[in-house]
């Protein structure tokens, strides 16, 4: 018998129930994968085992929608999904569909993808017509679609055919590139994304282009209104007056840059100015209530945080493929599904665990759920994900409060930094990795504040080796015997030795071996 559940994207939730895919979260910045646990779930799609989550969005209820290959459902309190639009469809089959308009919501043969509610609760979404991961150099048709109160789905943007005419015309009969993102502004017009800019549909269906490029990724607008968006490997803000600055991204092609930041199989980030990031297609964008920009870095295999103050950290996934072994041991490998040769190794999908040390192989779509916890869409081409057909979605819980602590502000004010800098010299870590105790030494040219703390993957204080204070110049040491404030022995680990001089701050990673 299944125990009751309420959703808890509705934000009515009991404590001691759990909510079905939605399983309880453990410390801020853990990690788990979002599974359905009987068979309710698949029986309500027939044969159908083509699960690939194009895209997520949220109803104004908080309801989870899912756009799957070739059709949209919901995700329900009692532990079943509900299908909206859409028929089940193989690849081949959907090769080809055609554009059908006021067709039974069930009964409309689909490729959807990026979706939108309006103020009035409507489902908007992309239709690819015919889309095909393989289609032999065929061109799939692209149009906005919309779920009418009485079940039939309609044509709201789009000839179907590929191209970019129609300003100053009806929706309707304007032609669309690719697209790739929806979101209403506070307006209630309708931004389009995707090949060939960004364009808006006002609420008279008048369409306009309010940004021209080749291809836009992804749009998000916050609460203030101002609107983000990823183009090429950078991400900008628009503001209201139009004008428009990148904010996280160098633009540099990735492929290009080699250096310390793919230590660990991917770009990881700590502490850098997000305008000196690499960034490898960022796929999807998230704003939390403090906000912090989230950033699906797609082909790095990893989630940033770029916070108000310009500093980018990487918040989740190890950088690797989920079928990478590199020191998997044999009693640590699974079989892997029919349609992948390799093995996988149980430590690098990372359930219940850190999401930093966490397999996220191809973010493609994220989304905040009113519990503060990021849901994450893998888009990895159909291979099997260890915990079943439906397990492409992963939940990192409360990625907000995540290193919410010293060790991740940094610096306001070049001024400041400078300062620092003047300050501090003869920096030595030895050594590194430890087992016994690991010694910091350094130097101070002149009296400055200064503060040394350890903390653990998560972001929790670990120790403090000194508070903050003013100290005169000198010569400095401080020693980590790898044992927390309590004097209790660490575990074996990565840690963040966090230095602080008047108010900048230097990170270091520290190894503990046992």
């Amino acid at each position: 018998m299944r125990t009751p559940v309420l959703l808890a994207l509705l934000g009515v939730v009991s404590p001691s129930v759990s909510v079905w895919g939605l399983p309880p979260c453990g410390a801020p910045g853990t990690i788990t994968t979002v599974t359905a646990p009987t068979d309710d779930y698949l029986a309500a799609f027939g044969d159908y085992k083509s699960y690939v989550p194009f895209g997520l969005a949220l109803d104004p209820s908080g309801h989870l929608y899912v756009a799957d290959a070739s059709l949209i459902y919901r995700l329900e309190a009692d532990g079943t999904a509900t299908r909206l639009v859409g028929v089940p469809q193989t690849r081949r089959e959907r090769r080809d569909n055609v554009l059908l308009d006021s067709v039974a919501a069930l009964n409309a043969r689909i490729a959807p993808g990026a979706m939108a509610f309006d103020q009035q609760g409507r489902l908007y979404f992309v239709d690819h017509v015919n889309w095909a991961w393989s289609d032999g150099g065929k061109r799939s048709l692209s149009r906005v679609a919309r779920l009418e109160t009485d079940g039939l789905v309609v044509t709201f943007a789009g000839t179907g055919e590929i191209g970019s005419s129609g300003d100053g015309g009806p929706a309707r009969e304007a032609q669309f590139g690719i697209i790739n993102s929806l979101v209403f502004d506070r307006e209630g017009n309708l931004l389009v994304a995707g090949r060939g800019g960004i364009r808006r549909i006002d609420g008279q269906g008048v369409v306009s282009t309010l940004l021209e490029a080749d291809s836009v990724r992804e749009l998000i607008i916050d609460g203030q209104g101002v609107l983000y968006f990823s183009l090429g490997h950078q991400v900008f803000r628009r503001s209201a007056d139009g004008e428009t600055e990148p904010i996280t991204g160098s633009g540099m092609d990735p492929d290009s840059v080699v250096g310390k930041e793919f230590e660990d199989g991917g770009r990881y980030y700590y502490n850098l100015p997000a305008t000196q990031a690499s960034l490898d297609t960022p796929a999807s964008l998230a704003i939390d209530e403090e906000g912090s920009l989230y950033i699906a870095d797609y082909y790095s295999n990893r989630i940033h945080r770029v916070r108000p103050n310009g500093i980018i950290e990487t918040v989740a996934g190890n950088g690797l493929d989920f079928r990478y072994l590199q020191g998997c041991v044999a009693g640590k490998r699974v079989a892997a599904g029919k349609r992948l040769s390799e093995h996988r190794c149980q430590d690098h999908i990372g359930d219940e665990g850190p999401a930093l040390k966490a397999t996220i192989w191809r973010p493609w779509s994220m989304l905040f759920t009113q519990e503060g916890d990021i849901l994450v869409a893998m888009l990895h081409g159909g291979y099997t994900w260890a915990g079943g057909a439906f397990s492409q979605l992963r939940r990192i819980c409360r990625v907000s409060e995540w290193m919410a602590s010293p060790a991740s502000t940094v610096v306001e004010e070049q001024e400041s930094a400078t300062l620092a800098e003047e300050a501090l010299s003869a920096l030595r870590l030895y050594p590194n990795p430890f087992n016994a105790a690991v010694t910091l030494t350094f130097d101070l040219t002149h009296s400055a504040s200064v503060s040394v703390r350890i903390y653990n993957e998560l972001g929790q204080q670990v120790r403090v080796l000194a508070t903050e204070g003013v100290r005169p110049a000198g010569s400095y040491q401080f020693v980590w015997d790898g044992r927390d404030q309590a004097g209790q022995f660490q575990a074996s680990g990565t840690y963040l030795l966090v230095l602080s001089v008047d108010g900048a701050i230097e990170t270091h990673k520290l190894t503990l071996l046992h």
